[in-house]
């Protein structure tokens, strides 16, 4: 099969598509999985080979591999309106793997090892700058490539490859891509553990972040676990009530009111908003945060009353703080109109109950 391959990277090379056996090689040094077509530019090709490149020649070796089946173009299903469709490169595994451990390059690997890792550095400022949806296709593409990056770059550039994979964490927790963060902070985590250590001020917010991804992606025990262990070295590292330890227990909270443990969920928002509203005041963020929070957590436990009259006081506190269009004040709008309809609900059902009523 190398053989039949090698036959056919001569053949496109005679026909005048020089790049394609370069341009293979370095799809084969990326993870097997798809990759998006805007990192193979001419300058990576370039950086990584020496050869001269341009657009053109780089889009001719794609387009010749795929003509030879060496490489495989998915469709891509129709965007959604607002949302882009990207294009995908991908390797079959058993041509990614023959090539990236058989094939002879004019540079050692070190070398485009190197240039992958700035180029994929390069990607992920360019997505994390793109306005509103727009680089969310792409960032979801780059995600299981950036793994292997920070690996290659622990530990001599170890902080910058971390801030490259929780600068596209942040953009896919934007985008809703809850299954790729979690990849990308499952392994900063580990990472900065070994690096850094468990306690280490920035291990703890990346653990943090973890639980905050497993909450949302529903694993609420496994969150709660997390959160516990957090707040437990949160409170040994820094006092009561630091930030950092009000943060971890508001967290610690929500995860628990997500596993219906309403009660003590409210008893730990209470005793963070207490602590918030002293030290930052009542209009802070953070404390208008807590209150939504405890709101929420006084309606699992059936007092709608009492988180109606939360959620209103939020709602206008955040409308005048933050301005009536800010997403934290449709937040509370939001909240305020499911508090009131729990309302209104017991109230029809208490109606229909009284006697004389069937």
């Amino acid at each position: 099969m190398r053989h039949t391959w090698d036959l056919s990277l001569d053949q496109l090379h005679s026909d005048g598509y020089t790049l394609a056996r370069p341009v293979l090689q370095l799809l084969a040094l990326l993870e097997p999985a798809p990759v998006p077509r805007t990192l193979i530019t001419p300058e990576l090709v370039a950086d990584a080979t020496g050869l001269p490149t341009t657009a053109a020649t780089v889009d001719a070796a794609l387009a010749g591999l795929h003509q030879y089946g060496l490489l495989h173009t998915p469709e891509t299903n129709q965007a959604e309106p607002g949302s882009t469709v990207v294009g995908r490169l991908q390797l079959h595994p058993l041509v990614r793997e023959v090539t990236a451990h058989t094939l002879n390059r004019p540079e050692p690997t070190a070398t485009w090892l190197a240039a992958i890792d700035e180029h994929l550095a390069r990607a992920v400022d360019a997505v994390a700058g793109m306005p509103g949806r727009t680089g969310w296709p792409t960032a979801r593409l780059l995600a299981t490539h950036l793994p292997a990056h920070l690996d290659r770059n622990t530990p001599h550039n170890f902080t910058t490859a971390r801030d490259t994979l929780d600068s596209l964490a942040d953009v896919l927790d934007a985008a809703g891509a809850t299954s790729e963060e979690l990849l990308l902070l499952r392994h900063v985590t580990d990472a900065e553990s070994r690096v850094l250590g468990s306690e280490h001020p920035d291990t703890l917010a990346s653990r943090n972040n973890l639980a905050n991804a497993l909450n949302n992606l529903g694993q609420h025990q496994q969150a709660a676990d997390l959160h516990q262990q957090v707040l437990a070295d949160t409170e040994h590292i820094y006092a009561p009530d630091h930030p950092d330890t009000l943060s971890s227990r508001n967290n610690l909270a929500n995860a628990l009111n997500g596993l219906g443990q309403h009660q003590q969920a409210a008893d730990l928002h209470q005793q963070t908003l207490a602590d918030r509203e002293r030290i930052h005041g009542p209009d802070h963020p953070d404390t208008l945060n807590s209150r939504s929070n405890l709101a929420n957590a006084l309606n699992g436990l059936g007092q709608y009353q009492q988180a109606a009259d939360l959620h209103l006081r939020n709602l206008a506190d955040r409308e005048r703080v933050l301005g009536p269009d800010h997403p934290a004040t449709l937040t509370s709008r939001n909240n305020l109109a499911n508090a009131q309809a729990r309302l209104a609900e017991v109230g029809r059902r208490r109606w229909w109950q009284l006697p004389g009523r069937r």
